[in-house]
C-alpha cells in the first residue's frame, strides 16, 4: 500500500471520454449533459482524439441500444415552443432564446400540421430567431411547429482539465462523472464551503443557484468559499453528485424514514434583500382537464392506534423571530388563499370561492365538531383586536358586503352576504357605537 497523499485530484475523481455535439466555446468545469435522444450510430469507429471533430454514420432507431445516448453530450436546454413555422428544415419562432434555444447538436423532438413528426438533430441556430433542423430525407416543412426538449435531468458531469479549453466543439473530451469526488467546476456564483448548493441550469455553461423551476436542478455542493464568483465565472471545488438530493421518487413505493425519526429539515436562510422565496411549485395545465387539477396535496393520514396528541393535514406558520421586524407596509400571515382569474381569461362557468373548509367524518365522535376552529393562544402581548376584518378599500356591492340603505346611518352600517342551504341569506353589521 501506498503512503502517499492524494495530489492533483480527487482519488475519487472518474474520468470519462464523451463526445461534445455542441458548437459552444468549451471551458473548464463546464457542465455537461447527455444528448438522451439521440439516433446517430457510433459503432465501427476507433480512438476518440480529444479536440478533433468526428461524423458519425447511420442511425440506430429508438429501442436498438443506441449508443450515442451516453457518448453523446451537449448544453442544457429546456425548450417549450409552439406556433412556430417550418421550412425545408428551418424553424422560425421567436421562443428560442435564453433556456429556450436549443444548442447545435442536440435531439429535440419536433411536431407539427402538415410534416413527418419525430426526433430531429439541431444543426444551426440563430438567437431569437430560428432554428435548423436535420430532416434526413424526412418532410419537415409545416405550420403550427412544437419543439420540446429538456435534458437538465440528464448531468453527465463536467469538463475535466484544460486541455480544451478556449476550442469550440464539436469534439471529443473529456468529463468527471458525477459521483461523490470533489472536482473543479465553472460557477458565477459566491460560495461558501460545504454550505452552497450548486445547479445546473439551462442555458447556462457554468454552476449557478437554482431558479427554482424545470430549467434548473442541483447537483453539488461547493466545497470552497468564494467572494469574487458573483457574475464572473470562475473556478471552485465542489462535491459532485446528484443523489445528495431528493427530486422525487421513481415509483409508487414509500419513502419510510423508520424508527426514531420525527421530521426532516430543509432549512433554507438568505440575506436577501428583496423578496424571498426559498420553495415554490408552479402546475400548469395545457390539456382538457376533464379530471380537475390540484396544484397541490398534502395528505396526513393516521394509522398508528392511539394517537396522542393533534394530528394536522397542513400546518402553515408565520413567525418573527428575536431581532425580526415588520414594517407597518407589510402583514404577517399565517396563511394566504388566493383565487385568480386573468382578464384575458375564457368563460368561467363554474362556482368560484377564495377557500373551501370540507369535512367528511365515517364514524361518530364524542368530541367537538365545527367546520373551523378558532384559537387565540396565551396572549403575552398583543391581543386580537377582531374576529375578522376586510381590506380597507372594501368590496363593492356586487360582492359579499352591501352597504344598507335601508335605515339610518346611526342604525346599521350594512349586511355580510351569505348563502345557506342554496339560500341567499344576511347578517347584520352594527356599528361600535350600539350595544
Amino acid at each position: 500500500m501506498s503512503n502517499a497523499l492524494t495530489w492533483f485530484n480527487d482519488s475519487n475523481a472518474v474520468v470519462k471520454r464523451v463526445y461534445y455535439a455542441g458548437n459552444s466555446t468549451i471551458y473548464e468545469g463546464m457542465p455537461l449533459f447527455y444528448d438522451f435522444k439521440a439516433l446517430k450510430n457510433w459503432t465501427g469507429y476507433g480512438a476518440a482524439t480529444a479536440g478533433v471533430a468526428m461524423t458519425e454514420q447511420n442511425v440506430t432507431a429508438e429501442g436498438e441500444q443506441n449508443e450515442g445516448k451516453y457518448i453523446r453530450v451537449v448544453d442544457a436546454v429546456n425548450v417549450s415552443t409552439a406556433g412556430g413555422t417550418a421550412t425545408a428544415g428551418v424553424i422560425a419562432d421567436t421562443e428560442f432564446t435564453g433556456a429556450e434555444l436549443p444548442g447545435v447538436g442536440t435531439h429535440v423532438t419536433v411536431t407539427g400540421t402538415n410534416m413527418t413528426d419525430g426526433v430531429y438533430e439541431v444543426t444551426a441556430v440563430s438567437d431569437g430567431v430560428s432554428i435548423t433542423i436535420d430532416g434526413r430525407g424526412a418532410d419537415v416543412t409545416g405550420t403550427a411547429v412544437t419543439v420540446v426538449h429538456n435534458n437538465v435531468h440528464q448531468f453527465a458531469g463536467v469538463v475535466a482539465g484544460t486541455g480544451c479549453a478556449g476550442q469550440t466543439g464539436p469534439c471529443p473530451l473529456d468529463i468527471f462523472i458525477p459521483n461523490g469526488a470533489v472536482v473543479p467546476v465553472r460557477c458565477d456564483v459566491d460560495t461558501t464551503a460545504g454550505s452552497t448548493v450548486l445547479c445546473v441550469a439551462a442555458g447556462q455553461q457554468e454552476f449557478g443557484c437554482s431558479s427554482g423551476s424545470a430549467a434548473s436542478m442541483p447537483v453539488a455542493i461547493a466545497m470552497e468559499t468564494e467572494t469574487g464568483l458573483d457574475g464572473t465565472a470562475g473556478i471552485t471545488l465542489a462535491k459532485l453528485d446528484p443523489k445528495m438530493f431528493l427530486y422525487n421518487t421513481g415509483s409508487s413505493t414509500a419513502l419510510d424514514l423508520g424508527l426514531g425519526y420525527t421530521h426532516t429539515d430543509q432549512y433554507v436562510t438568505s440575506a436577501i434583500t428583496t423578496q424571498f422565496l426559498p420553495f415554490q411549485v408552479r402546475s400548469e395545465l395545457t390539456g382538457t382537464g376533464a379530471g380537475g387539477m390540484i396544484g397541490a396535496k398534502f395528505t396526513t393520514e393516521n394509522s398508528g392506534t392511539a394517537c396522542v396528541g393533534d394530528v394536522y393535514g397542513l400546518w402553515s406558520q408565520a413567525a418573527v423571530l428575536a431581532s425580526g421586524a415588520i414594517s407597518s407596509a407589510g402583514k404577517l400571515v399565517g396563511m394566504w388563499a388566493k383565487t385568480h382569474t386573468a382578464t384575458t381569461a375564457g368563460t368561467i362557468a363554474c362556482p368560484i370561492y377564495g377557500l373551501q373548509v370540507s369535512m367528511y367524518n365515517g364514524v361518530a365522535c364524542s368530541g367537538l365538531t365545527a367546520m373551523m376552529y378558532f384559537d387565540e393562544g396565551t396572549a403575552v402581548g398583543e391581543t386580537a383586536d377582531y374576529f375578522f376584518a376586510t381590506y380597507n378599500s372594501g368590496p363593492t356591492s356586487s360582492c359579499a358586503y352591501i352597504a344598507d340603505t335601508t335605515c339610518g346611518a346611526d342604525d346599521k352600517l350594512g349586511v355580510l352576504k351569505v348563502r345557506v342551504r342554496g339560500t341567499d341569506m344576511y347578517i347584520n353589521l352594527y356599528s361600535d357605537t350600539k350595544s
